[in-house]
């Protein structure tokens, strides 16, 4: 499929869009706000991709790695162009405000774990796109410290200091929400 692909073949084209486009969208739609915005980008993911598919070089890394990459680093772009506005986690102004519930919830537990969930949904939304990006690959993708390196072109244990920095930013946004509601 892949060398089908690099000798320009459609059908090694459609093969590996069929395979892996649902993996690339879903990634960069993590990433971003908007899905049309996710939709241009999983698009300009694989013209990349099938422009440079001769540089991929399995002794790296797989193909769903290396495409990965190439996604990650079209999304990463794309933000740094747009330039979102970031606010810092001490901003107040917001106030807390839970979902209105038709029914009574069955114990405080489960409010309390619902309302634990929503703070960390929250605080996710205020981190900047590389650190969500780490906790996409790493949480919700199931990747290794070294596909996650190679994608982010860096190193296991830049990323494993990386994480426990975004987790522990992530505690103390949570801890300042609980604390003013």
């Amino acid at each position: 499929m892949i060398a089908a692909a690099a000798r320009g073949n459609r059908n090694g084209h459609h093969a590996i869009l069929e395979l892996y486009g649902k993996q690339v969208f879903e990634q960069i739609a993590r990433l971003v706000d908007s899905p049309l915005d996710a939709e241009e980008l999983a698009q300009d993911t694989f013209v990349k991709a099938f422009q440079h598919i001769s540089s991929f070089d399995e002794s790296k890394a797989t193909f769903s790695t290396w495409i990965s990459r190439i996604a990650y680093n079209c999304t990463i772009n794309h933000l740094k162009r747009k330039k979102p506005l970031l606010v810092p986690f001490y901003d107040t102004t917001e106030p807390y405000t839970a979902h209105p519930s038709t029914t009574e919830p069955i114990s405080n537990e489960d409010t309390d774990e619902e309302r634990r969930i929503q703070l960390l949904e929250q605080s996710i939304e205020h981190l900047l796109p590389d650190e969500k990006a780490l906790l996409t690959f790493y949480y919700y993708e199931n990747r290794s410290m070294r596909d996650i390196a190679y994608i982010m072109d860096t190193e296991p244990t830049i990323l494993s200091s990386r994480l426990y920095r975004i987790r522990r930013k992530l505690y103390k946004f949570i801890k300042t929400k609980q604390n003013i509601n």
